[in-house]
C-alpha cells in the first residue's frame, strides 16, 4: 500500500485525473479511494473538477465547503440535482438512483449534487431498515452506482448530522472508500463556476445559515419541488429522491435537471430547472423513457444587479389522484 501511495502521489503532482490514475496503476476504486484520500489529508489537497466527471487534486487550504468546478463550454454548467434519499429508510430505493444514473449517461450529465440526508440516521417518521447509520452508511457505499464519469457533490442534512452525533464521521467515511462521491461539510456548501457562485443547502437545527443575497440556493430538507424568487435571490427546494413524499401535491419521487447560463462576465445569468418524476408503472411499458418523466422547465433569470425579479412562490403540482392519468399519457393503459 505504501508504494501504491507513493506512485499515486506523484501521478497527482503531475495533474493526473483521478480516472487516468486508476488506468495507469490498475487499481480498483475502492483501494484508490483510501490512497487517495490518506494522500490529500496528509498534504491539504481539495478536489480540481470539471463538468465533464474529471477529478483532481490540488495543493490549496482553501474551505472544505467550497468546490469549484471548471467548465468544458464556458458559458453553461448542467447538473443532476437530488437530495433525500434516506438510505437506511424502508422508503429509501437505490433503483431510483439507478434510473438518475441512467438519465445522466443519456443526457451527458457528469455531476449529481446531493442536497442532504444522504441516510436516514438515527431518527425517522417511518420504519428504518437499518437502525444504525453506521450500518446505512456502509450499505448506501456498497450499493451507490458507480461510473467513473460522473462525480457526486454532497451536503450533508440534519439526519446525517445525527451520525456525527454518535461520533461517527460520515464524510470520512465515503470518502475512504468512495472517491467519485465528494462531500462538503454540514449544511451548506458553496459550488463556484465560472465568476460565480451557488449555495448547496439542507437545514440542520441550530446551525446558522449562509446568506444567499443576490445568488441561488439549492435547497433540500422539504422533500419536494418548490421554486422561490425574491428581488434579491432565488430559492430551489429539491424534491426527495425516495417513496417519503409527504406534500399531497407531490406523491412521487423526483429530481431536478438544472442547467445554468453564464454571460460574458462569467456570471450566471439564468437557470432552467426541469422537474423529473420516478414512476415504476410507466418503466415497465415504456422502457425507452426509462422510467422518468419530465413534468415541466422552469426559466429563471438571475439580474439581481440589474433589476429586481418579481416576487413568486411556485409548488409544481403532482398529485397520487393524477398517477393514472400521467401514465396513460406515456403510454401505460391497464
Amino acid at each position: 500500500m505504501k508504494y501504491l501511495e507513493n506512485d499515486v502521489f506523484d501521478l497527482i503532482r503531475n495533474g493526473k485525473t483521478i480516472r487516468e490514475i486508476r488506468q495507469e496503476t490498475n487499481t480498483n476504486f475502492r483501494n484508490l479511494s483510501l490512497t487517495v484520500w490518506n494522500i490529500t489529508q496528509k498534504n491539504n489537497m481539495v478536489p480540481d473538477i470539471n463538468d465533464s466527471g474529471e477529478l483532481r487534486y490540488v495543493f490549496d487550504d482553501e474551505c472544505m465547503n467550497t468546490i469549484s468546478i471548471d467548465l468544458k463550454y464556458a458559458h453553461n454548467f448542467r447538473a443532476m440535482v437530488i437530495s433525500d434519499t434516506h438510505f437506511g429508510n424502508s422508503y429509501s430505493n437505490f433503483e431510483y438512483l439507478d434510473l438518475i444514473y441512467d438519465y445522466c449517461r443519456r443526457n451527458g450529465i457528469h455531476i449529481i449534487i446531493h442536497c442532504g440526508d444522504f441516510i436516514d440516521g438515527t431518527f425517522s417518521r417511518e420504519y428504518r431498515d437499518n437502525k444504525m447509520p453506521k450500518a446505512q452508511i456502509i450499505n448506501a457505499i456498497n450499493n451507490y452506482p458507480f461510473d467513473d464519469r460522473i462525480l457526486n457533490l454532497v451536503c450533508f442534512g440534519n439526519h446525517d448530522y445525527s451520525a456525527f452525533e454518535m461520533g461517527i464521521n460520515i464524510r470520512e467515511k465515503i470518502q475512504r472508500q468512495r472517491y467519485d462521491i465528494i462531500p462538503f461539510a454540514l449544511g451548506c456548501g458553496v459550488i463556484n463556476i465560472g465568476s460565480d457562485i451557488f449555495y448547496v443547502r439542507h437545514k440542520i437545527e441550530g446551525f446558522n445559515y449562509m446568506p444567499i443575497e443576490n445568488h441561488f440556493a439549492l435547497d433540500g430538507h422539504s422533500h419536494k419541488m418548490m421554486i422561490t424568487s425574491r428581488s434579491n435571490f432565488v430559492k430551489i427546494n429539491v424534491p426527495t429522491l425516495s417513496d417519503l413524499c409527504f406534500d399531497e401535491n407531490q406523491s412521487f419521487p423526483g429530481a431536478i435537471d438544472m442547467n445554468l447560463s453564464l454571460n460574458n462576465n462569467f456570471h450566471i445569468a439564468s437557470g432552467q430547472f426541469t422537474h423529473l418524476i420516478i414512476c415504476d408503472e410507466l418503466k415497465k411499458v415504456r422502457p425507452n423513457l426509462g422510467g422518468i418523466i419530465e413534468t415541466g422547465r422552469y426559466n429563471y433569470k438571475f439580474a439581481f444587479e440589474m433589476s429586481p425579479i418579481y416576487d413568486k412562490t411556485y409548488i409544481p403540482n403532482v398529485l397520487d389522484d393524477n398517477k393514472h392519468e400521467i401514465v396513460k399519457k406515456y403510454g401505460y393503459t391497464k
